[in-house]
């Protein structure tokens, strides 16, 4: 951190800002015409055309997991730049048509292009930051990631009516290469960081702090029933940089399961209901919500501690939730979106804050591929899960279920609160 600075915004955060802006407009503006493209041009069958246009969150975390890998064995500047590079590179692939298979590939190596580029630039940005002002820096740069993906899809819809498949491929690809463009002139991260002993997932995590142990476990007379736990619970520590990370996980990969059931079903709720277009205008209201309501919680986070924070924005989710099952009039999904991202968009921003703020530098990248790979875990279960929630009991009961399901994070976060409040990371 910036020892003595209160300043959040330099050089270096504006660059690594419009680049992650720009390479996530670039990644979904296509993400709303994908699966129709595959159906259109390839004859694909739609759940074929389907995974080729969600294989992308495969490839995310699959960058996520690399990058935390290469953190330690190269510069973090490098790693930005050579995942920027494959992202812009594989855009141009998409104006070669020579099969399904080549658009799986493309929307695959974008994915880890993609998810490596804006873990890296997140972790440098939070080293960057100024101890006083800490989370309301996180919440800031975190938007750079949110903007594209909640303006992404909607402009692509829009542009999809109006434009054909190849104007839309050479934006997308102008788009990749202005963020790496953007990313080039970025000083921060050049330097080595130092290595630490190797997690499962790659990441070259540090010690995690435990407890001093008791009697029995110091005599080796554990009880036979307790050591399968204690050996998984071991195993478990190693794929996590800190302690905070690995007590939050849990919270954040059901925000995950819960969130999707919004972004993958919510239009076609919307048009059994009877509300149309309408639909997108939750989305719109999201992105109104989210810049008005992270920088505020980031503020509040840094003056009085994170628990009123994630307490307001637990409550928000399952509200978001509730309404969304009980829904009668279109105008209402606006309160959705609003909710949505005081509930979700809040919990996600402060969640990393709480994780990486007590946390050396040279952690922050591993700290934020850690946090995102339980998120997109999350996303790609919650997904099928809601798939078969609708087929056997309708999208207002399902959404009804997830109100319920919410419940259970806070629940969780009280057990926890103390252990992750503590001073150690």
């Amino acid at each position: 951190m910036r020892a003595g600075k209160s300043d959040i915004v330099d050089r270096d955060f504006v660059l690594m800002f419009a680049s992650n802006l720009l390479s996530g407009f670039s990644f979904y503006v296509l993400l709303t015409c994908m699966a129709q493209y595959a159906i259109d041009v390839y004859g694909a069958a739609p759940a074929l055309a389907g995974f080729a246009a969600s294989v992308f969150v495969l490839g995310e975390m699959s960058g996520r997991i690399l990058t935390g890998w290469l953190v330690g064995r190269t510069t973090e500047a490098r790693i930005a730049l050579m995942a920027l590079a494959v992202f812009a590179a594989f855009s141009l692939l998409y104006f070669v048509e020579a099969g399904i298979g080549l658009l799986v590939f493309v929307r695959f190596a974008q994915g880890i292009g993609f998810g490596a580029s804006t873990t890296v630039m997140q972790g440098i940005a939070l080293a960057g930051l100024p101890s006083a002002r800490y989370a309301e820096g996180a919440s800031v740069f975190s938007l750079s990631v949110t903007v594209g993906t909640a303006l992404g899809p909607l402009i692509g819809l829009v542009l999809t009516h109006n434009v054909p498949y190849r104007l839309l491929f050479g934006l997308s690809a102008g788009l990749a290469f202005l963020a790496l463009l953007a990313f080039v002139p970025v000083r921060r991260g050049k330097g080595m960081v130092a290595r630490r002993a190797e997690g499962t997932l790659g990441a070259s995590a540090a010690p995690m702090p435990t407890r001093a142990p008791s009697a029995s476990q110091a005599a080796g007379t554990a009880p036979p029933l307790a050591r399968p736990f204690r050996a998984a619970a071991k195993k478990a520590r190693r794929l996590f940089p800190n302690r905070r990370t690995l007590l939050f996980a849990p919270i954040v990969f059901g925000m995950g399961l819960a969130f999707y059931s919004v972004t993958t079903f919510v239009n076609g709720f919307g048009l059994q209901e009877g509300f149309g277009d309408f639909t997108a205008y939750l989305f719109g209201a999201y992105f109104i919500g989210l810049v008005v309501f992270r920088p505020i919680a980031g503020k509040v986070m840094d003056r009085r501690g994170p628990h009123a924070v994630l307490l307001v924005a637990f409550a928000a989710f399952f509200l978001m939730f509730l309404v969304l099952a009980c829904v009668g009039q279109a105008a209402v999904l606006l309160v959705v979106g609003l909710l949505l991202a005081l509930g979700f968009g809040v919990l996600l921003s402060s969640g990393l804050a709480l994780c990486s703020a007590a946390a050396p530098a040279e952690d922050k990248t591993r700290i934020v591929a850690a946090y995102y790979v339980c998120f997109n875990l999350g996303c790609v279960l919650g997904a099928y899960l809601s798939g078969f929630m609708v087929d056997g009991v309708g999208y207002r009961l399902m959404y009804a279920l997830w109100a319920a399901a919410t419940l259970l994070l806070p629940f969780y976060y009280g057990l926890v609160r103390k252990r992750l409040n503590e001073d150690r990371p």
